[in-house]
C-alpha cells in the first residue's frame, strides 16, 4: 500500500504516501452518482475529503472491449478502438495488433488486422450464442473463432467496460462486481500535488454507498511518479511505498488498495465494499498502459 500517500479517510483505508503522477487512473467518487459513461467532461464535484468544497476533476471515458477467451492451452483477444491484442500465459504482456474496423451482419462481428513480425495475422470471429467456458459455470452470450496466423482457435466471449484516459496513459478494466456502483476522478495540478505530495496526477476508484449521505470510500487508488520520486519513496524505511503497475520512460505507475473494511460490520455498506474490493493481482490483470504518443 501507499506509505506516504494521504488519503484522509475513515478508519484509515488507507496510509499516507507522497507520489509523484503524470498520466493516470479516474478518481471515483461514487456517492456522487453512478459509474460515469463515454465522453464524460470535465466536472466540478465535492469530494470526501474536501470538507464540501469544490472539486474539478475529468471523470475520464468509458469504452466497451470485446474479449475472446479460450483453455486447453489457454488464450485471450481483446478488442478496443485503439488496438487489439493477443495473450496467453507466456504472452501476458501481449501481441499488440494495429486496430480493425469491426464488419458486422446481424449478430456475427468480424475483425482482420496484421502486423510486421510473428505473429504476423488475426482474424477474430465473433457471433451471438451461449457458450460455457468448460471449467467453470459460467456461461458467455457469444461464441469465437480465432485464427491466429495458421492455428485455429475456438472459444467464448463477451463485451466488458473500459475505463480509459490518454492523458493518464493507461486503461482499466472495469470489475463485473463493479457493476454500476462505482465513479472515478482523475485529479491534476496543484490539487494532485496536495492528494499526493507533488503528485502530477492522482486517480482515485470509489465505491458508492447503500446508504444515502454516507460517506464514499475508495477501492483503489493510482498514481503516476517520476522515476526519481519512486526510487526516493522505496529507499525510504518502512513497508512498500505502494505496488507497481507499470513503468515507461521516466515515469512509474503505482497502485494502492484499501487495507481494512471503512464502514461498520454487517451494514449494506460494508457489504457491497467488501464484494468490490480487489487483489493487487486483479488490479495488475485489469490495469494496462496505453501506447505511447
Amino acid at each position: 500500500m501507499l506509505r506516504h500517500w494521504w488519503v484522509p479517510v475513515p478508519h484509515r483505508s488507507f496510509v499516507r504516501a507522497a507520489v509523484v503522477c503524470a498520466a493516470l487512473l479516474v478518481l471515483a467518487g461514487c456517492a456522487r452518482g453512478p459509474a460515469r459513461g463515454p465522453g464524460s467532461a470535465d466536472s466540478t464535484s465535492a469530494t470526501p475529503d474536501s470538507g464540501g468544497a469544490a472539486s474539478h476533476a475529468r471523470h475520464g471515458t468509458i469504452v466497451t472491449e470485446w474479449v475472446a477467451l479460450g483453455n486447453e492451452p489457454f488464450w485471450n483477444v481483446s478488442v478496443m478502438p485503439d488496438s487489439i491484442v493477443w495473450r496467453t500465459p507466456e504472452q501476458l504482456a501481449g501481441v499488440r495488433f494495429p486496430p480493425a474496423d469491426q464488419l458486422t451482419l446481424k449478430e456475427r462481428h468480424v475483425w482482420r488486422t496484421s502486423r510486421t513480425g510473428s505473429p504476423a495475422s488475426l482474424q477474430i470471429i465473433i457471433e451471438r450464442g451461449t457458450c460455457g467456458d468448460g471449467m467453470s459455470d459460467r456461461e458467455y452470450p457469444y461464441t469465437s473463432r480465432v485464427r491466429l496466423d495458421t492455428l485455429n482457435y475456438t472459444g467464448c466471449a463477451e463485451q466488458r467496460a473500459v475505463w480509459t484516459d490518454a492523458a493518464a496513459g493507461f486503461t482499466f478494466r472495469v470489475p463485473a462486481a463493479w457493476e454500476a456502483e462505482w465513479d472515478a476522478a482523475i485529479y491534476e495540478g496543484a490539487e494532485a500535488a496536495t492528494r499526493g505530495s507533488g503528485a502530477r496526477t492522482v486517480v482515485e476508484f470509489t465505491c458508492q454507498p447503500v446508504t444515502p449521505r454516507t460517506r464514499t470510500e475508495i477501492l483503489l487508488a493510482v498514481v503516476v511518479l517520476d522515476r526519481a520520486g519512486w526510487a526516493a519513496l522505496r529507499a525510504e524505511e518502512g513497508p512498500p511505498p505502494g505496488e507497481l503497475l507499470g513503468e515507461r520512460g521516466d515515469r512509474v505507475w503505482v497502485a494502492g488498495l484499501p487495507q481494512s473494511q471503512p464502514y461498520p460490520p454487517g451494514t449494506p455498506d460494508a457489504q457491497r465494499f467488501e464484494r468490490m474490493q480487489l487483489t493487487i493481482d486483479q488490479v495488475k490483470h485489469a490495469f494496462a498502459l496505453l501506447p505511447a504518443p
